[in-house]
């Protein structure tokens, strides 16, 4: 007969293993109002949190949950979410496979990115972890966004950076030829466009190598 395993104790928080008619069963010290001792399956699950669990359980995380949701910021955000997906599923509520966007990055000089998603928000939040201020000019909801994409940057390919390197979403515009270029994709969707582009803006911070890696790695 196999000896049960004994639950590891992870790193961050106060654990104990505490003995129960089911076992050992590993447990978790609450820093909320309750501060009991309760089974880590009490506490929502969170990867930068201590142990990889919330420090708070779930009882007492609820009411405050229950209070964010009334405020205006949240109700501000669950709008936003929802315009979202009007925008993309259409009155009709038929969903779209996803979108092809197109974002000026404001950090590098008359740099704009083409990509396509499903989830536009999530999308637009890690490009703006990853490249910094984003200044969003075209979002099209379309039932293939694979090919669409590729559509519109072939129209690009001249203006594409490292084209000869490697293949990037990335498109530069220097020139009276390429900003052309850009405005006529830009008429052939009016009711898609969000704002113009704005040429010419220098970043607040100087580009190090470092950041550029980070752009066209």
């Amino acid at each position: 007969m196999t000896r049960p395993r004994r639950p590891r104790q992870p790193q961050g928080g106060i654990f104990a293993v505490v003995q129960t008619e089911h076992g050992e069963v590993l447990h978790k010290l609450c820093s909320g109002p309750c501060g009991a001792m309760k089974p880590v399956e009490a506490f929502y699950r969170k990867a930068q949190g201590p142990g990889g669990r919330t420090s708070c359980c779930k009882a007492c995380l609820k009411p405050v949950q229950s209070a964010y949701g009334q405020t205006e910021a949240c109700r501000a955000q669950r709008r936003e979410r929802y315009r979202e997906r009007r925008r993309l599923h259409g009155p009709s509520g038929r969903a779209h496979a996803g979108c092809v966007y197109l974002v000026q990055l404001l950090g590098h000089v008359n740099t704009i990115k083409i990509g396509k998603t499903v989830v536009l928000t999530r999308r637009l939040s890690t490009l703006k972890w990853a490249y910094g201020p984003l200044h969003r000019l075209l979002v099209i909801p379309c039932q293939d966004p694979g090919k669409l994409e590729k559509q519109l940057q072939a129209q690009l390919q001249a203006f594409r950076l490292y084209k000869d390197e490697k293949k990037t979403e990335l498109f530069q515009f220097t020139t009276k030829r390429g900003r052309d270029a850009l405005q006529r994709i830009l008429k052939q969707y009016p009711q898609d466009v969000s704002a113009a582009p704005l040429w010419d803006i220098r970043p607040s911070i100087p580009e190090t190598s470092e950041e550029q890696l980070r752009l066209f790695g």
